[in-house]
């Protein structure tokens, strides 16, 4: 499902930039198809011959302590936030929960208005096997 948190506990990382040009987060995806650490899908895609299937990552390292973990929203061992908005189906992490809007908000509001789905309740439906899903949001 998808989250948002400022849980009690959780801790902000450093301000400054984090991440890469695609997405602002405070961890690294470890790609299952070649067990390499990159910042992002996109990231992974440019610099190997084959592509990251974000739907199949299962583990992150955070970016403050290195700790290689599960895949979720906030580090198990320094509790940094790894994105203010997160997937776990598809394991999308961003600090702006709205950066998914605004990456296509012709495609996704257009979409939405021809099939009367809200842009908001598709980013909260984002649910493995519904193919809106995987059209809307190919290139996040």
């Amino acid at each position: 499902m998808a989250a948002t948190a400022q849980e009690d506990g959780v801790r902000s990382p450093a301000p400054g930039p984090r991440g890469c040009e695609h997405y602002d987060r405070a961890c690294l995806l470890k790609a299952p198809c070649c067990d390499k650490l990159y910042t992002c899908r996109l990231c992974h895609d440019t610099h190997e011959d084959h592509q990251l299937d974000r739907f199949k990552v299962k583990e992150v390292q955070c970016i403050n302590c290195e700790k290689l973990q599960h895949a979720q929203q906030t580090c198990e061992d320094c509790s940094t936030l790894f994105g203010e908005y997160y997937c776990s189906i598809c394991h999308l992490f961003d600090k702006d929960k709205k950066h998914v809007l605004k990456m296509f908000p012709g495609r996704i509001v257009q979409y939405a208005w021809r099939t009367f789905i809200p842009p908001v309740s598709l980013l909260m439906s984002c649910h493995a096997g519904i193919s809106y899903i995987e059209r809307v949001m190919k290139k996040c």
